[in-house]
């Protein structure tokens, strides 16, 4: 039972905005805190080398406007107490500090000192709050009823919040100052039912049981059981895009596989579990045979269903067998379907006036996001419906290297032995990786998801560069900081576990249609092995060939622009001049309307630079191709899924651009591509690629293109596929391996040091001939 409402609403009505923030900063310490720390810092005595109190968490003052400090002249008690100052303009982030849960309890108190000066347009005072395993706020309070304003002396304040113990598992208490002026805080004391949490029995982590193994007393998942319910799911799909009643908008196929589930999870044999589809099958309707159906030309089809062992001999019993080959062999070709459909538009501008239509568009599914924890029956919903999705419209499924029915068999007891919202997610997200495909991922805020990842993050940037974390720079700067860390430094070991190991162990939650990929994200904003909820990161690097140990402090993720790792901010327009003989191109920064200056400024320019490390801002394939290519060409053929025949894939369009033979720009082109170009990035450089005498050069893409489809699951679970085939005119591949490279090129350690852009640098000896 989760927390009356009376304790929130004073603060979330007004203040909505601070709870989000420290909805961000809760878990800071989650990582170390547990039950062997009885000694806490809420006196601000304890004092670590930066002179801060140890354990809490300050915001920075740029992230929040707010001047924190130890104050050692005006203080309640002991040495020190915190100062906190703020102008009107500022963020209402305060500091905060977490401590263990208690075993039991029904109230808790929080009881501190505050002087104030000057505090107006506002209030301020402290706060208390609960949070479960996952960063969930429980309850909430602080002390707006005894709110403190204008200029006071030293004063004690008691504020207290009602405690369910069974679903805690941190107490967070802070300061806070929504108006202007300044306040210190001194002596703060956190009790359960009068005694000090000082003498209290405490929680251990609640999130190191994650990565534990543990069984459902209530289900067994033996191969016999675990067999059956594959079965069941991949019956289920197949008559959800096969048969045609169901196609029709007849049933629903939630209901229908809750049904169903209900009965096989307690059936006691295959042999009953048989009888039980076969009689769940018949409840479909009957229809008329259609035995030349479906009927796709079979010079259209490139790849046929696949039905896994769906059909294969002995999994079902002659009967049931029978059945399920009648709706394979005799259903229509299906126009149209209940739970899937086409998108519409124009297609990549093959034919500005017809209406074309592209990937597999997911409809009528329910998100069921009101729980990020399903039920069972959800949980297994969620592998069923991924899995046909995938089977049945994923243009790319043959490249899935991995045996789709075993994996299905694999993870059927992964998503059944997920005991909470953490476990659940990071499945969904193993699933997700199955897949390789650089769309692929879990979107969005995840409140779950980034809680497990941290909240947190290095202020500084990072990449794998020549087998090596280097760091590439900063996301944010403050005094001393460069003194810690500094660009070419090579990051050895983070904590006390080397960056080879936590590599392994995040690789298999880092999506990515190729190893560059997801070297490119484990290291970002995005990824897991720079992030935590310690607020402090410890590393050992490497600087000039010498070890050396160092320490900087996390900053909230949030504050961190989520482009961050794939946009160069320093670049402030699409298009500029190097010097007067070579032009360069920032698809990224583009506007709409820019083609026709970038045409005039690079008109007597001897060759373009387009830097596609970025995600153009503008589609290019037609009207840069036009300016820069004076006959038309192909330089990309589709394959599409397929709503009659589904799990074929067919074969598509070829399209074409150029074919400009006045004004078209007579200079050399050259493009720089990464693993940051990626999607509509990818299809430019294809595009663009196919210029006469044009240079593609970097290194190995996303290897992730065309449109993409979205896929959501139980839970708040949102995902996308890569949703329309792309490949060069001779069919060569480009997912998964990504665009095909003239010169490769990569950064070095070395450039990293000396501050170099070593593509840059190549793409212009190119154009002018010198080296």
């Amino acid at each position: 039972m989760r927390i009356s409402l009376y304790y929130r609403i004073g603060f979330l009505v007004r203040f909505q905005k601070v709870a989000c923030c420290l909805a961000l900063v809760c878990l800071l310490f989650i990582s170390c805190i547990g039950q062997k720390v009885k000694n806490y810092n809420l006196n601000f005595e304890e004092v670590d080398s930066l002179h801060q109190p140890v354990g809490w968490t300050l915001p920075l003052k740029e992230q929040s406007g707010l001047l924190i400090h130890l104050d050692s002249n005006l203080k309640q008690e002991g040495r020190y107490s915190l100062s906190i100052s703020k102008s009107k303009d500022s963020k209402r982030l305060g500091p905060s500090y977490i401590l263990p849960a208690p075993v039991k309890g029904e109230i808790l108190h929080l009881t501190g000192f505050v002087k104030s000066e000057n505090v107006t347009g506002g209030y301020a005072g402290l706060w208390i709050r609960v949070d479960d395993a996952f960063g969930d706020m429980l309850g909430l309070n602080n002390i707006k009823e005894t709110s403190i304003t204008g200029t006071h002396d030293w004063a004690k304040y008691d504020i207290e919040i009602p405690y369910e113990a069974a679903d805690a598992n941190n107490i967070i208490v802070g300061a806070l100052i929504t108006g202007s002026g300044k306040i210190w805080v001194d002596n703060l004391t956190v009790s359960v039912d009068d005694q000090l949490i000082q003498h209290v029995a405490l929680k251990k982590n609640l999130l190191s049981s994650l990565s534990g193994k543990f069984e459902l007393p209530t289900l067994k998942c033996t191969p016999e059981k675990i067999h059956d319910l594959a079965n069941v799911g991949a019956l289920w799909g197949f008559i959800k895009y096969n048969h045609p009643n169901v196609v029709a908008g007849g049933y629903n196929m939630d209901e229908e596989l809750s049904g169903i589930l209900s009965e096989i999870l307690e059936s006691k044999s295959s042999a009953e579990s048989n009888r039980l589809l076969e009689k769940w099958v018949d409840g479909f309707g009957s229809f008329r045979p259609c035995p030349n159906c479906p009927n796709a030309s079979k010079d259209q089809v490139k790849l046929k269903p696949d039905y896994g062992y769906l059909f294969k001999p002995g999994n079902f019993p002659e009967s049931l067998a029978g059945k399920v080959s009648f709706i394979r062999d005799n259903h229509p070709a299906f126009t149209d379907q209940h739970y899937v459909t086409l998108t519409k538009g124009n297609d990549f501008g093959l034919n500005a006036n017809v209406i074309v239509k592209k990937g597999p568009v997911f409809q009528n599914e329910v998100k069921y996001s009101n729980s990020p924890y399903p039920n069972l029956k959800l949980r297994l919903l969620s592998l069923y419906r991924y899995w046909n999705m995938i089977r049945y419209f994923y243009p790319y499924r043959y490249l899935i290297v991995e045996n789709w029915d075993s994996l299905l068999e694999e993870f059927i007891p992964k998503f059944i032995n997920a005991k909470n919202k953490g476990e659940y997610s990071l499945t969904c997200l193993e699933l997700i990786c199955r897949v390789k495909d650089s769309h692929a991922d879990i979107l969005g805020f995840n409140p779950t998801l980034d809680t497990l990842k941290g909240v947190l993050m290095t202020p500084f940037q990072a990449k794998f560069i020549a087998g090596k974390l280097i760091v590439t720079g900063y996301y944010s700067e403050w005094p001393g900081l460069e003194n810690r860390i500094q660009p070419g430094d090579i990051i050895s070991r983070i904590e006390d576990t080397s960056v080879d190991v936590l590599m392994k162990k995040y690789l298999k939650l880092t999506p990515g249609s190729n190893y560059s990929t997801q070297l490119r994200d484990l290291p970002s904003r995005h990824g897991f092995l720079l992030r935590s909820n310690d607020s402090t990161a410890h590393l050992y690097i490497f600087r000039k060939g010498k070890g050396i140990e160092t320490s900087v402090h996390r900053i909230p993720v949030t504050a961190i622009n989520p482009l961050a790792d794939y946009l160069d901010f320093r670049e402030q327009s699409g298009y500029r001049l190097i010097n007067k003989d070579i032009g360069y191109i920032y698809p990224a920064k583009l506007n709409a309307n820019d083609i026709e200056s970038v045409k005039t400024l690079f008109k007597d320019t001897r060759g373009v630079v387009m830097d596609l490390r970025c995600y153009p801002a503008v589609f290019m394939p037609f009207i840069y191709g036009s300016w820069l290519k004076s006959v038309s060409s192909p330089f990309a053929r589709f394959r599409n899924i397929t709503l009659g025949m589904p799990g074929a894939i067919l074969d598509g369009d070829e399209v074409s651009n150029g074919g400009n033979s006045d004004g078209t720009y007579k200079g050399k082109l050259v493009i720089i591509v990464n693993s940051v170009t990626q999607s509509q990035g990818e299809y430019t450089a294809m595009a663009l690629g196919a210029v006469p005498g044009a240079e593609v050069i970097g290194d190995t893409t996303a290897g992730a293109d065309g449109d993409v489809s979205e896929i959501n699951l139980p839970g708040g679970i949102q995902t996308r596929i890569s949703g329309l085939g792309v490949y060069y005119p001779d069919n060569s591949e480009t997912q998964r391996v990504g665009i095909k490279i003239d010169l490769v090129v990569r950064p070095t350690i070395k450039g990293v040091l000396e501050g170099r852009d070593e593509l840059l640098e190549k793409a212009q000896q190119l154009i002018t001939g010198h080296n």
